[in-house]
């Protein structure tokens, strides 16, 4: 419990920290406008006051996907929340609560495992935000990624990751980020 009280307020911290300036949706180090099913995770702390730090994708009116390691280290779910908003800013961005949160219960603890996933479930359809309507994203069928991969139908073949990203710089002629993601 320790550890995930101190993994709670280390990510409150750099929120705080990165939080000066508004956080966008991005792909490709540019301001994202064409995945508005592309959202952020919270934490609510009194009424109409989040702090976000996760990314995810609505993939049905009211339900949420995102990643395990983003649910786990909370502890409590109960102030769960959602935004949609393009350009998140820490505090004041609209968003919607979670009547239920879930994470894998095989997640071992690092975001490389495949059991990195987690779903919130929202008290209320989302089909738009701030006037802007929102399909959720479609999935694939499952297996597909193993299908392709087994008939070499994934060279040449390239993913968008969506998601929120606070500071870019170039080290080493690669791009690197602090940001949260969800592929799409």
């Amino acid at each position: 419990m320790l550890r995930r009280t101190a993994v709670f307020v280390a990510a409150i911290a750099t929120g705080l920290l990165l939080s000066a300036a508004p956080v966008r949706a991005i792909t490709n180090g540019v301001v994202d406008t064409e995945h508005p099913y592309v959202g952020s995770v919270g934490v609510a702390f009194e009424p109409g006051i989040a702090f976000f730090f996760c990314s995810g994708t609505l993939i049905a009116p009211n339900v949420f996907l995102t990643a395990a390691h983003c649910l786990a280290s909370l502890g409590s779910l109960e102030s769960v929340v959602v935004t949609l908003d393009g350009d998140l800013n820490n505090g004041v961005s609209p968003f919607v609560r979670s009547s239920a949160a879930y994470y894998d219960p095989a997640f071992p603890g690092n975001e490389g495992d495949t059991h990195d996933l987690g779903v919130i479930i929202l008290e209320r359809d989302v089909t738009e935000w701030n006037g802007i309507p929102i399909e959720p994203a479609e999935l694939p069928p499952a297996g597909l990624l193993d299908q392709m991969a087994a008939h070499g139908g994934l060279r040449g073949e390239s993913f968008e990751n969506v998601g929120y990203g606070s500071a870019a710089s170039f080290k080493g002629g690669r791009r690197a980020s602090t940001s949260t993601s969800s592929a799409r």
